[in-house]
């Protein structure tokens, strides 16, 4: 995959199978999209959460955290 700036990807930017369609927040440690599955584009919601730093072990507690809410109201947790 190629390097990746988390908080300026354009709308149509693919990563990995996931198309950007806009940015919904930036913050100190990434940025979130809404994104659609490549091939898929009516399923959804999707979320992607792209770390500033990615290596820094809070990324990955927080991705933990996540996967463990379940709500009607929640973009659901598909993996890291």
């Amino acid at each position: 995959m190629q390097d990746l700036a988390p908080a300026s990807l354009p709308p149509g930017t693919e990563v990995g199978s996931w198309r950007v369609l806009e940015r919904r927040g930036r913050g100190n440690y990434g940025a979130v999209y809404r994104v659609e599955r490549i091939g898929n584009p009516g399923a959804g919601p999707f979320a992607l959460k792209l770390a500033t730093h990615p290596l820094d072990p809070r990324f990955e507690r927080e991705a933990e955290m996540l996967s463990l809410i379940h709500h009607p109201v929640a973009v659901p947790y598909t993996h890291l």
